[in-house]
C-alpha cells in the first residue's frame, strides 16, 4: 500500500485535542526550519528573493532580546516599490517534498510590516498553485490601519476580512512579530494568529479542504518599506517517527575542488552517505566532505530508533569557476568604482578583490565596489577570489577632466517655475521650428540659450517641481545643441535612474567620459548640430555647452619647454606664455611668435616669469598648422628618438652641458605633450648643439649654432649676451666657463 495513503487512513480517526492541529495520538516530526540567525547560512538558497534588487534587499537584521530576523528592506528611497516572494514551501525546495505530499501538516512562522508613506503593502499567503489564501493588508499611506482578509485576490477591499489589526509605524523596522500558524484538522485548512505584542490566539477557517501553504509574497509598494520573518517550521504528523532528509550544499569552491556540508533537522539523527551507486557500504558521515571529481553524492539521515529518511541526491560538478571581469565607473574627475558582479556556483556567490593598475604602474586592490581615486592613466582591473580563476582584465582608457570655460549654462530645474509654464506645450517656442539633424526642434519659450533645442513631442514631460524639470517619456526624444564646435564639450546632467535609463545615441559627437553614469561630456565630431538621443524615463536637470581649455605648463626654471595641444588652442589673451613656431634658413632656425596653435602641432614655449603654467583656451574655429614648421608634435611617447631620421636630423630641448637649447635627439624619450625639432640633414651639418639666444628674456627671435660662438662674447646659460659678467657660470667660445 502507497505510504502516504497508509498514513492518511491511520491519521483519519485520531481526534483533535486542541489548536494548531495538535492530535491526541501519533507524532509530530519537523521535517525543514528556518531561523536566520547563522550569517554563514543566511537565506543561503535564496528562498527569500527581491524580484529588482536595487530597490528592495533582503537581508539580516537583530531582533530585540536577541537573535536574528530576516528583512526586506528598501534600497534609498525604494521608489516605485517591487515584491519579495519565499519559495522555500514549493518544489524548489527537496527538503518539503513529504509536505507537499502529505494531508496532515503545520507550517508555522512570524512575520510583520509597517505601512508607507505612498502606496500600500500587503503580504500575502499562497497555495501551490499560486492562489491567494490569506492576505494582511495595509489600508493608509498615513496610519496602521490594516485589515487581514479570506481569498481577496491581491485587493484590499475583495474577498471576506477575518480580522482588522494595525500595522508598524512606517520607514522603521518592525520590533514585535506576527506568529502565524497553518494546519489541517478534520480535512480543513485552519489558520491560529497570535497578533504582534498580543498573546490570544484567534483561529479561523481558511478552507474547507485540505490544501498546501506554497509561495509568500511581500509586496513592498514605495519608499521606506520594512518587512520581517523568522523562524519557519514545518511539522508533519504520522503514527511513527518521520526522519526529514538531510540538506546539502557546497560550502567552499576551490579550484575544482567542492566541499559539501551535510545537516538534519534534529542533531541527534546520525548522516549516511554514498557516491554514485555505491549504496552497499555507505559511510557515516562526521563532517565536510571534500571532492575533486564529479559525481552523485548519495545520503540520508537515521534516527535512535533506526527510522530512515528518504535517500537524497547532490550532483557535485568538479570544474574550474573563471571570476567575471570587472566594470570600471567613472565618479569623479579623478575617481572610480571598480566592481565585478559575480554569478552563483553551486550556491557560492564569490566576493572578489578587485586587483588594479593605473597607468601600468603597481599592482593595487581594492575592496569589491570600492572607489579609488587620484586616477591619472588608463586602467587595468581584475577581479580575484581564494578557488576561483581570476578574471579577465578589464581596461578603462583615461581621458583627463576638461578644463573649460562656459559658452552657455542652463539648469531645467528653474524653468517651469522660472516662466510660469505648466506644460510642455506652454514650454517650446513655435516659431523657432528647426530642422537638426533630421530632427524638427524647437527653443524653449524665454530661455535665454538659443542654441539649446527640445522636441515638441507628447514624449516630454514637464514638471513644475523643485528637480527633474523635464521627464523623457519616450526612447524617440532629444536633445539639440546647435553651433558646437570640437572645441567645445556638451555638458548633460541628471540622465540616470538607477543605470537603468540613459543616453542612447549622438548624432554628431560621443561621449568622451562620463561621472556614475548621470553626468556626461560629450564631444562634438564636426562644427554644426549635436544631437543626443535618450532612453525612456530619464530626467535632464542641467545642460551646458563649454569651451574646453588646456593646462600649459613650463616645468623648467629657464621658462623654455615645447608642448602639443590636444586641441585648437588660442595663446592671443594669454598672459605669461608665449608659443613659437620654427623655420630653418642656412645654419639659423627662425622663431616666430604666433597666436593660434593647431591640435597636434608642435611648437616652443617660454615664459619670461620661469616655470608656471596658464589655462589657454581652446580656439573658436579651426586652425591650420603653420607651412614650414619646424616643430613636429608627439601626442604619444616617443621613447627613443635618433638623431637622424631619414631626410632629417633630430634635435630635443635640454638644459646640458652647453645651456638650455636644442641638443642632437640621441636616441632620447620624447614625452607625449611634448615635441622635437627637426632639421633637413643639409642645413644641419654644422649644428650639434643649437643655443636658444639672439634676442631679449621677453622676444626670443632665433636659435643659433651654440658651438660656433667664437665672438670672446659671455653668454648666459639662457644664450643672452651678458656685458659685465659677474660671479658665475656662462659660455664662452663655445664652452661653460665660472667667473669667481
Amino acid at each position: 500500500m502507497n505510504r502516504n495513503l497508509l498514513k492518511s487512513l491511520l491519521v483519519a480517526g485520531l481526534l483533535v485535542a486542541g489548536g494548531s492541529g495538535v492530535m491526541a495520538e501519533g507524532t509530530w516530526s519537523t521535517i525543514y526550519s528556518e531561523d536566520y540567525d547563522d550569517p554563514s547560512s543566511f537565506n543561503v538558497d535564496g528562498y527569500w528573493a527581491s524580484a529588482i534588487t536595487d530597490r528592495y534587499v533582503v537581508q539580516q537584521t537583530p531582533r530585540d532580546g536577541g537573535g536574528y530576523a530576516l528583512e526586506v528592506a528598501a534600497v534609498g528611497n525604494g521608489s516605485n516599490g517591487t515584491t519579495a516572494s519565499y519559495t522555500g514551501l514549493t518544489a524548489a525546495n527537496a527538503a518539503v517534498a513529504r509536505y507537499l505530499d502529505s494531508d496532515q501538516y503545520r507550517v508555522s512562522f512570524e512575520f510583520n510590516f509597517c505601512y508607507n508613506n505612498s502606496q500600500n503593502p500587503s503580504f500575502l499567503v499562497k497555495d501551490t498553485d499560486g492562489n491567494e489564501i490569506v492576505g494582511f493588508y495595509s489600508l493608509s499611506s498615513s496610519s496602521g490601519a490594516a485589515s487581514m482578509r479570506l481569498n481577496a485576490n491581491g485587493s484590499a477591499d475583495g474577498g471576506k476580512e477575518l480580522s482588522a489589526f494595525t500595522l508598524d509605524y512606517r520607514v522603521q523596522t518592525p520590533a514585535t512579530y506576527n506568529k502565524a500558524v497553518f494546519y489541517t484538522s478534520e480535512g480543513k485548512t485552519k489558520m491560529d494568529i497570535t497578533w504582534a505584542g498580543g498573546t490570544e490566539t484567534y483561529t479561523y477557517d481558511v478552507s474547507d479542504k485540505v490544501i498546501h501553504i506554497g509561495n509568500l509574497v511581500y509586496n513592498t509598494a514605495r519608499y521606506y518599506g520594512h518587512f520581517v520573518f523568522d523562524n519557519l517550521k514545518v511539522e508533519l504528523y504520522a503514527d511513527e517517527e518521520i526522519v526529514s532528509v538531510p540538506q546539502s550544499r557546497v560550502v567552499s569552491i576551490n579550484g575544482k575542488s567542492r566541499t559539501i556540508e551535510l545537516t538534519t533537522e534534529n542533531d541527534s539523527h546520525e548522516i549516511f552517505y554514498y557516491i554514485g551507486d555505491g549504496d552497499s557500504n555507505p559511510q557515516k558521515y562526521t563532517g565536510p566532505i571534500v571532492l575533486s571529481e564529479s559525481c552523485a553524492l548519495h545520503y540520508y539521515a537515521q534516527s535512535e530508533s533506526g527510522a530512515r529518511s528518504d535517500v537524497a541526491q547532490i550532483d557535485v560538478n568538479c570544474v574550474d569557476v573563471k571570476l567575471a571581469a570587472p566594470t570600471i565607473n567613472r565618479t569623479g574627475a579623478d575617481s572610480y568604482v571598480l566592481t565585478a558582479s559575480q554569478a552563483e556556483t553551486d550556491g557560492i556567490t564569490p566576493v572578489p578583490t578587485i586587483h588594479y593598475t593605473i597607468g601600468g604602474g603597481e599592482e593595487l586592490t581594492v575592496e569589491n565596489g570600492g572607489e579609488i581615486f587620484g586616477v591619472d592613466g588608463d586602467i587595468e582591473a581584475w577581479a580575484v577570489a581564494d578557488g576561483f580563476t581570476e578574471s579577465d582584465k578589464t581596461t578603462a582608457t583615461y581621458v583627463a577632466p576638461y578644463l573649460t570655460t562656459d559658452v552657455w549654462a542652463y539648469d531645467l530645474n528653474a524653468f517651469p517655475s522660472e516662466y510660469g509654464v505648466t506644460s510642455i506645450s506652454d514650454a517650446v517656442d513655435l516659431e523657432t521650428a528647426a530642422t537638426l539633424n533630421g530632427v524638427t526642434v524647437y527653443n524653449l519659450n524665454g530661455i535665454d540659450c538659443p542654441d539649446l533645442y527640445v522636441e515638441n513631442s507628447s514624449a516630454w514631460l514637464l514638471r513644475n517641481q523643485d528637480r527633474n524639470a523635464f521627464k523623457i517619456q519616450n526612447s524617440s526624444t532629444t536633445l539639440t545643441f546647435d553651433n558646437v564646435t570640437p572645441a567645445n564639450v556638451i555638458y548633460i546632467n541628471g540622465v540616470d535612474d538607477n543605470g537603468r535609463y540613459r543616453i542612447s545615441e549622438v548624432i554628431n559627437g560621443e561621449v568622451a567620459y562620463c561621472y556614475d553614469n548621470s553626468e556626461y561630456f560629450i564631444v562634438p565630431a564636426a562644427a554644426g548640430a549635436v544631437t543626443v538621443r535618450f532612453n525612456t524615463g530619464v530626467s535632464v536637470n542641467v545642460v551646458a555647452v563649454k569651451l574646453i581649455n588646456e593646462n600649459v605648463t613650463i616645468a623648467s626654471e629657464t621658462g623654455f619647454a615645447t608642448y602639443t595641444p590636444k586641441v585648437d588652442l588660442d595663446f592671443t589673451n594669454a598672459r605669461n606664455i608665449a608659443a613659437y613656431t620654427a623655420t630653418v634658413s642656412g645654419d639659423v632656425v627662425n622663431l616666430a611668435k604666433v597666436n593660434m596653435v593647431a591640435a597636434g602641432e608642435g611648437v616652443l614655449i617660454y615664459s619670461a616669469n620661469g616655470a608656471g603654467s596658464e589655462n589657454v583656451p581652446a580656439a573658436g574655429e579651426q586652425v591650420s598648422k603653420v607651412a614650414g614648421n619646424m616643430f613636429v608634435g608627439t601626442l604619444v611617447d616617443i621613447e627613443e628618438l635618433p638623431s637622424v631620421g631619414g631626410q632629417y636630423a633630430n634635435y630635443i630641448l635640454n638644459d646640458g652641458t652647453l645651456g638650455v637649447g636644442f641638443y642632437k635627439a640621441n636616441n632620447k624619450k620624447v614625452g607625449a605633450g611634448k615635441a622635437y625639432l627637426r632639421i633637413p640633414v643639409e642645413n644641419s651639418a654644422k649644428m650639434s648643439f643649437l643655443s636658444l639666444g639672439g634676442g631679449s628674456a621677453t622676444d626670443i627671435s632665433a636659435i643659433k649654432d651654440g658651438n660656433e660662438r667664437m665672438d670672446n662674447e659671455f653668454y648666459n646659460l639662457n644664450g643672452q649676451r651678458v656685458a659685465s659678467p659677474s660671479k658665475g657660470l656662462y659660455i664662452l667660445n663655445g664652452k661653460k666657463i665660472i667667473v669667481k
